[in-house]
């Protein structure tokens, strides 16, 4: 056959790079842009080695007689030893020259052109041998893009054995690949294939033999040098004429030729597109085309165990005739099937060894011969993402290059994931301090959240220990990630941190403070900038908790900014923590201050902490903020041995008062309003107390039972098993008619939930209670008191944090309970019995039915019921009374 070249859109290609690279040496540099520098201060080189150069602080000379710019430029000289020399610039790492060289005679101050370069190289003719030439080298576009190179005058090499047809390098089919190089090739004036056209003039010959099966696959490697895409041509010869004939040619590295005659010669001529000769080296191969693969056809198909990588090729598949993504290519197809285990699963193709195009994938179901499409990928080497998958059904994979011309040789593996076991919150993978895991984010599903900066992702739970947390995600090689820190519990999470810094295959990093006992949750996924879902590599480091402060009289006062950044910050006090604040908006400045008493504990009316906090900032909140105001063992023990209302933290209560000053003694003519304890525990030797503030100022802790002197409303709520549970109490009432309990979301829109009629006009303390059944998410909690003659009055805003969400039905009666407590959850669990400062009092199994733990030994008090199974969790407010 006598064809034309079949890539003609490459061979334009090529075209189109010569001129933009000569259009890019002709722009002009405005000379102001570089210092004066002058040829006269040229390097010497010795003919046949090697100088290094460096374009770093290099300015243009003002000499352009080559008309390239007024680029920033270097000179040299050199002796010319014979009529002919090679002058190469070699930068390591780059395709293409990024400088051009030119050679002049005579002297600085009256140059004569001897040769003006296109790229980086020249072929000198015509030189006269004992006689000096400068040599200038100008920078590309005027911008460097490799500042550093090497530079060599030599004698020019003789040409290459297979420089001519006659003396072409014999190959072996199957062989080791065999070195080639263009540089010193002559013109053969072999120009079958482009007739009328003088390309070939560094061609260089190799030939073969064609195998019985007349096909053979022929490819180009290690390509280095001036040109990286050289033209490669198949010759035949005719037996009538004794001369070549054109069977194809191409700008691809990688090509199958099919028809060939078994047992005839068969030349190779490579050389490259450009006019100059060039330095191109590269190496050669030639082999029979393998065979068609086992699963060329989808009769055929190999199975895939979901999970498990096979390794696979397309080299000598040929096309089944199947295309239903329309994409042209299918000419090389290759089968798998494998059997649904998810609704969602996602295949990955990944070329391992062979040049080549690419891969795409098309997913079947049904029978061969009468499929129906799935998913098409249309992006080399993408993943199938597939969805609304039967499980238990069979469906087809079908393999193929993305070339339209065929002949691929390209290797691959291939693997159908499922979603990870840590896909959704509930299940995500807990994660301790210093530990360090592998996470797959192949195969799962998207996330839906405000903010987010990750998409689809994978779940880790952290535990705050009180100390700053530094999260690191980093990704396999192509993988851009992102991580988002929430707070809370799953199904009502707060969002901490988003961060996506980093770019795909860089380790992306998320710091954050944390509070002891506090759920944390990473989740970490794909960037909403890139693409790629891969392995990560997920680490955890923790720093140390911040040490309790102390003081003794009134501390200095330190400032902490609060700019809304939505999460929790401490503020310390001497090197210690005194309180932790939940930024949740901007308060600007704020100022904390501790007193610390010593000798007997302090009294007004019942006895009170040893410790009082006071916080001011520079913009009180508009909505209710939480806050954990921290003690020492000392000084919650001393409250407990001087009051015998209180046995443990929980019996606690907060006393705020009006004052902003640093009080040595409760101020009792000073406006207060009592407030709950929300949460408590531990924190490193001492503890922690926590509640919800609509304003700050200065803080007392005493009994919650009693009221330092004040005649107020202690109202406090609290999650439980069915809804959320409010209980106030009034210490009096006068004409008040009714209390309307009001809820919000959000802490700024309220809606009215159940009211309670009040008892009426007295002045002794009477309690109250109500429950918000069926609610169990986030809530802030007021009460909004109306009285007879119409006027009314708003409580303090309270808190309440989710209990956990697992979905595990959990109930513990009688509650409160005296003597037994029953306990029922459905499935096999566990149970502990936790009381105020986190010690277990009683733990064990809990039976498929009912489970009567005796409490009767235990001190009266509040206790946490924590209810765990292999998959879920909850937790229920349990009160032992005698």
């Amino acid at each position: 056959m006598n064809l034309r070249p079949t890539n003609p859109l490459a061979r334009a290609h090529a075209q189109l790079r010569y001129l933009l690279l000569l259009c890019t040496v002709s722009l002009s540099i405005s000379s102001t842009l570089f210092a004066a520098n002058t040829c006269g201060t040229a390097t010497a080189l010795s003919i046949g080695t090697s100088a290094a150069g460096d374009f770093t602080a290099a300015t243009a000379s003002g000499s352009d007689e080559c008309g390239n710019g007024a680029l920033s430029d270097l000179w040299y000289t050199f002796t010319a030893t014979q009529s002919t020399h090679n002058v190469r610039v070699d930068e390591p790492g780059d395709d293409f020259s990024n400088t051009i060289a030119s050679v002049y005679a005579g002297t600085c101050a009256s140059l004569t052109v001897v040769e003006c370069g296109f790229q980086g190289y020249l072929f000198l003719t015509g030189l006269t041998a004992g006689n000096d030439y400068l040599l200038q080298i100008q920078l590309l576009g005027g911008v460097p893009q490799a500042t550093t190179f090497d530079v060599i005058v030599e004698v020019p090499p003789a040409p290459p054995t297979n420089d001519a047809a006659p003396s072409a390098t014999s190959l072996t089919l199957g062989a080791a690949p065999t070195p080639g190089t263009l540089y010193g090739a002559t013109d053969s004036n072999e120009n079958t294939c482009t007739p009328g056209n003088n390309d070939e003039d560094d061609d260089v010959f190799f030939t073969f033999v064609a195998p019985a099966s007349g096909q053979v696959d022929v490819s180009l490697t290690q390509l280095s040098g001036s040109d990286p895409l050289p033209i490669t041509s198949l010759l035949s010869i005719d037996q009538a004429t004794s001369s070549l004939v054109c069977e194809q040619e191409t700008f691809d590295l990688v090509n199958s030729y099919t028809g060939l005659t078994p047992g005839a010669l068969h030349y190779i001529q490579v050389y490259s597109l450009f006019e100059d000769p060039q330095t191109t080296t590269f190496n050669i191969e030639v082999s029979e085309t393998a065979s068609a693969p086992s699963n060329d056809e989808c009769a055929a198909a190999i199975g895939l165990t979901v999970g498990t990588t096979a390794s696979a090729t397309i080299e000598g598949a040929t096309s089944s005739g199947v295309d239903p993504c329309a994409s042209a290519s299918a000419n090389d197809d290759v089968w798998f099937s494998f059997i649904a285990t998810d609704a969602t699963q996602e295949v990955y193709v990944t070329p391992t060894a062979s040049p080549g195009s690419g891969l795409i994938m098309g997913v079947h179901e049904g029978a061969c011969g009468s499929l129906t499409n799935v998913e098409c990928t249309t992006t080399a080497n993408a993943p199938a993402l597939l969805s609304g998958l039967t499980v238990g059904d069979t469906y087809l994979v079908q393999v193929y290059s993305v070339s339209a011309a065929g002949g691929e040789q390209i290797e691959f593996d291939i693997e159908v994931v499922a979603p990870p076991a840590n896909d959704d919150c509930m299940n995500a993978t807990a994660l301790a301090c210093g530990a360090s895991v592998v996470g797959d984010m192949r195969g799962a599903s998207s996330h839906e959240g405000s903010p987010s900066c990750a998409e689809t992702g994978i779940w880790f739970e952290l535990t705050g220990t009180g100390g700053q947390f530094t999260l690191t995600a980093t990704p396999a090689a192509g993988v851009d990630v992102a991580i988002e820190i929430y707070r809370g519990n799953c199904g009502s999470l707060t969002s901490l941190v988003c961060e996506d810094f980093g770019l795909a295959g860089e380790a992306d990093e998320a710091i954050f403070q944390t509070l002891v006992d506090q759920k944390y949750y990473a989740y970490i996924g794909e960037s909403v900038f890139d693409f790629g879902k891969g392995l990560v590599t997920v680490a955890l480091s923790c720093a140390a908790p911040t040490p309790i402060a102390s003081a003794s009289g009134c501390s200095g006062t330190t400032t902490v900014n609060f700019t809304g950044a939505n999460a929790w910050r401490h503020l310390n006090v001497g090197g210690g923590i005194a309180a932790s604040i939940f930024d949740s908006e901007a308060l600007g400045d704020v100022d904390i201050t501790l007193y610390g008493h010593t000798g007997s504990t302090r009294t007004a009316t019942a006895p009170y902490a040893d410790r009082n906090v006071t916080i001011v900032p520079t913009t009180q909140p508009s909505l209710p903020i939480q806050v954990r105001l921290y003690y020492t063992a000392d000084e919650l023990n001393d409250l407990i041995a001087a009051d015998p209302n209180v046995s443990s933290i929980s019996d606690l209560g907060f006393t705020k008062v009006s004052g902003t000053s640093c009080s040595a003694a409760f101020p009792s003519g000073a406006s207060q309003v009592q407030l709950p304890v929300t949460a408590s525990g531990s924190y490193l030797t001492g503890y922690y107390l926590q509640t919800s503030v609509a304003s700050f100022s200065e803080f007392f802790v005493s009994s919650a039972a009693t009221v330092l002197p004040a005649e107020l409303t202690h109202f406090t709520a609290f999650a439980k098993t069915g809804g959320h549970h409010l209980e106030w109490t009034s210490a009096t009432e006068i004409n008040v008619d009714r209390y309307f309990i009001e809820r919000s979301v959000d802490g700024r829109t309220f809606a009215l939930v159940g009211a309670v009629e009040a008892i009426g006009s007295r002045e002794t303390e009477q309690a109250y209670s109500y429950t918000d059944a069926g609610f169990d998410g986030d809530a802030y909690y007021r009460l909004m008191i109306l009285d007879l003659d119409g006027t009314s009055e708003q409580s303090e805003t309270v808190f309440v944090e989710a209990a956990s969400q697992s979905g595990l039905e959990l109930s513990a009666y009688p509650n409160p309970a005296t003597d037994r407590l029953t306990v029922q959850a459905r499935g096999a669990a566990n149970y502990a019995l936790i009381d105020a400062v986190g010690r277990i009092a009683i733990s064990g199994d809990l039976d498929s039915e009912a489970t009567q733990l005796d409490v009767s030994r235990l001190p009266v008090g509040t206790y946490t019921l924590l209810v765990t199974s292999d998959h879920a969790r909850s937790t229920q407010r349990v009160i032992v009374a005698r």
